[in-house]
């Protein structure tokens, strides 16, 4: 699969709504080019790569993995721990409680029961 140009990207950008680019000092925080971080949207489908939704009215936000003395890594080291972009809220609120993964699964697995359990008594009250 050929890359795609910084050109052909600016222009998926613009077609996904996405109308608001990072900052230089934003990028270099976070060891990216605009070419990476376009690349890396384009590849989450335009989308928050949580929630899946678009940005609606506040810019994306570049998620990474806090590690200890990450401001201190080069540029190279820094952009290792970026995990992807997200919407404000998923960025704030979703990602920045810091749970692990394996949190999340459990997280999961315990709401999917609660949402199974609500339905099988939904029906079990649509057949009284």
């Amino acid at each position: 699969m050929m890359a795609l140009s910084l050109a052909e990207l600016l222009r998926r950008a613009e077609e996904h709504g996405v109308d608001r680019l990072p900052v230089r000092k934003t990028l270099n925080l976070y060891g990216l080019t605009l070419y990476e971080w376009l690349h890396l949207l384009n590849s989450q489908g335009w989308v928050c790569g949580c929630c899946k939704k678009g940005r609606g009215n506040a810019p994306f936000n570049i998620d990474h993995h806090h590690v200890k003395r990450w401001r201190k890594l080069p540029k190279e080291e820094r952009k290792k721990y970026v995990r992807g972009i997200l919407c404000w809220r998923c960025n704030k609120i979703v990602v920045a409680s810091r749970l692990t993964a394996e949190e999340s699964t459990r997280i999961t697995t315990y709401l999917k029961k609660y949402e199974a359990r609500r339905k099988n008594a939904d029906r079990s009250r649509s057949h009284s």
